[in-house]
């Protein structure tokens, strides 16, 4: 018998990946991200070529990848961004900032030589920077005296001019003739800094230049100082808790606190900070309101007075002094300068800046009068600081204070002197001053 057999054969038909093709898409870091294409090939933007960083581009790069099959069939995958071409613009952006601060760091210490030659208030000057940018500073070195108004006109690096800038000090005051030549300037440029509510734009000096030249003969008391009395135009104020007011007859003032200047009249009850703990030539027949006040020239004016703990009251007549002479054994003199020198020197002073003080003590710890040092002079007790004046005496809890801009002058230590060494001895030739610290106790 014949054995037959069967079988069966299934044919399938089974898909490939026939290709993969990668497609990139440029636009604007702006914009959203894009579709994923629905035809192909993709239509638009979409290029099969990578593209390279351009230096400076703020694009970002997007991609997606095309799967053809065997069957002719397609797909697209996502689209996703391009971390690559991220990391390059970051790596730009990087190298560029570092650049630019290095740019800037060396504008901002530029010394730029003024190219005028003449006295002239339009400035010019070669810069190594492209461009100005808000906050440049520069130094720049004046050959020649200014005149009228002063703009600065610089040339760039890349051939372009800035044009004529106006130059200012302290607020929107044009600068003019206030340097004189042969002066390194530092200027700021500023874009619509605001000035009082205006904005401004141009080159601001720093505030080293100062129409009252605190900086050289005068020293401002920068703080606010109030008025208990209407203070006029060119006077010496005192003060105490309750403000300042005039010196004159009969005034009573802390002597913890400064004697001032003041160069404008005050207002009672006002406060503002235009005054001065050392300026010079101050007129004395204004300060008296004595037109024919007048002391010894090249002698220490003295303000004469009692001392009651910190307090010092002025003497009702003869306050104002240049011969310390008392027969009473009461009262204290303060040195308040030195008379002048010039032709005015009979009626003008100068206020001298506030310094510390020394007296000296006797072998029991009590104050000894004024003993104030003197090399060439030898003294019973020794020159003390402040500190252990106050620690020695039995009344040592209180001090005067050294911001006092003053010298005294006690009972004790006057009439040991001849006349003629009446001058206080810490004034060792004209315009030369060695002050000394004061402290007392109650």
């Amino acid at each position: 018998m014949a054995v037959k057999a069967s079988t069966s054969i299934t044919l399938s038909a089974v898909v490939d990946v026939a290709s993969v093709t990668r497609y990139y898409l440029l636009q604007s870091s702006t914009l959203s991200p894009p579709a994923k294409p629905t035809v192909k090939p993709p239509t638009g933007a979409w290029n099969d070529t990578e593209p390279t960083y351009t230096s400076g581009s703020t694009n970002s790069l997007y991609f997606c990848d095309l799967t053809a099959f065997s069957d002719g069939t397609w797909s697209y995958s996502s689209v996703s961004r391009s971390s690559s071409y991220e990391a390059a613009k970051e790596a730009y952006n990087r190298a560029l900032a570092a650049q630019e601060t290095a740019a800037k760091a060396l504008s901002n210490t530029e010394i730029i030589v003024g190219t005028q030659t003449a006295a002239t208030g339009a400035w010019t000057g070669v810069a190594s920077f492209s461009s100005l940018v808000d906050g440049q500073q520069i130094v720049y070195w004046l050959p020649y005296a200014g005149s009228g108004n002063a703009s600065l006109n610089l040339t760039l690096a890349n051939g372009s001019t800035t044009g004529a800038i106006p130059c200012y000090y302290s607020g929107a005051s044009r600068i003019t003739t206030h340097y004189a030549a042969g002066n390194a300037i530092h200027l700021t440029y500023r874009v619509n800094a605001n000035v009082n509510g205006t904005n401004y734009t141009g080159w601001w000096a720093d505030a080293n230049y100062n129409t009252n030249t605190n900086t050289y003969n005068c020293i401002q008391f920068d703080n606010y100082t109030w008025a208990k009395k209407a203070i006029p135009a060119g006077t010496i104020v005192v003060g105490d808790g309750d403000g300042y007011e005039p010196i004159g007859a009969g005034v009573t003032f802390s002597v913890n606190l400064p004697i001032l200047y003041r160069t404008s009249a005050l207002a009672k009850n006002k406060r503002d900070a235009n005054f001065y703990l050392c300026y010079p030539a101050i007129s004395l027949p204004t300060v008296t309101g004595d037109n024919s006040f007048a002391l010894l020239a090249r002698h220490t004016a003295y303000v004469a007075g009692r001392l009651n703990g910190e307090m010092f009251t002025t003497l009702a007549e003869d306050w104002l002094t240049d011969t310390p002479d008392d027969t009473t054994g009461t009262i204290v003199y303060i040195a308040l300068g030195r008379m002048s020198t010039a032709a005015s020197a009979s009626t003008q002073t100068n206020l001298p800046q506030d310094q510390p003080w020394r007296l000296g003590m006797d072998g029991g710890g009590k104050l000894n009068g004024n003993r104030i040092f003197d090399p060439g002079q030898k003294q019973r007790g020794s020159a003390v600081h402040l500190e252990r004046i106050c620690a020695g005496h039995p009344r040592g809890r209180h001090r005067l204070g050294t911001s006092f801009g003053g010298h005294l002058l006690l009972p004790e230590q006057r009439g040991r002197q001849p006349a003629r060494e009446r001058q206080p001895p810490w004034i060792a030739g004209a315009g030369q001053t060695e002050s000394h610290s004061l402290a007392t106790a109650q």
